[in-house]
């Protein structure tokens, strides 16, 4: 009979512990399952972000691409604004070498 009475008494000592040990593994299930879904999002966020530093270098590569060509234009237009001055001076300098039938001939036809 005493052998029953402690093995009665364990069982309520036991009892408390296995339901304790029930829930910490249910809340290591949970934490588990919260942690695959951790490294999930991050996983998402770490190729969004290389997407967006791919799109950011191609953007940036264009951008210098449209710089250069803006200097060309600029460049460009120098050369032909300093072409019509240069045609301005030919034709004002003509007019006072020449006279004025040069200067409606010059004038008739554009630079």
């Amino acid at each position: 009979m005493f052998v029953q009475v402690e093995y009665a008494d364990i069982l309520k000592n036991v009892d408390p512990l296995r339901r304790e040990l029930s829930s910490l593994e249910s809340d290591a299930e949970d934490t588990r399952m919260q942690g695959e879904e951790v490294e999930k999002v991050i996983s998402e966020l770490e190729r969004s972000i290389a997407q967006y530093k791919e799109d950011y270098a191609r953007l940036i590569s264009e951008a210098n691409a449209i710089k250069a060509d803006l200097e060309k234009v600029e460049t460009k237009v120098l050369y032909e604004e300093l072409a019509c001055l240069s045609c301005l001076y030919v034709s004002l300098w003509a007019c006072t070498l020449f006279g004025c039938c040069v200067c409606r001939l010059l004038a008739a036809r554009p630079c």
